[in-house]
């Protein structure tokens, strides 16, 4: 089985140009977000003066996010390395964890 070391990093206010420095400094695989976030990766001009190479996995949470944002996000790197995922937490049913394609 194969596993690997989790680290997570916290901040006291979320600032996104800090998130973007934060990913290219500390080479942060898996980003979870809520849409405006996504949006904002999407949109944001100062998102490609950044080194993003080291992201795997995107999830997005908390509210459905547009296939358009999506494909946007996407496009941040090389054909199919990242697929932007919407997540649902189901915390009353059992706190099952359900990635499901955008």
């Amino acid at each position: 089985m194969k596993t690997r070391d989790v680290n997570h990093l916290h901040t006291s206010r979320f600032d996104f140009v800090k998130m973007l420095g934060h990913v290219q400094k500390y080479r942060i695989s898996d980003l979870t977000m809520v849409p405006p976030v996504a949006v904002a990766l999407a949109k944001h001009p100062s998102v490609k003066s950044f080194d993003l190479s080291s992201v795997q996995f995107i999830g997005s949470g908390a509210a459905p996010l547009g296939r358009e944002v999506c494909v946007e996000v996407e496009k941040l790197w090389p054909k199919s390395k990242v697929n932007l995922k919407q997540v649902s937490f189901l915390i009353s049913s059992l706190g099952m964890l359900f990635v499901c394609g955008c």
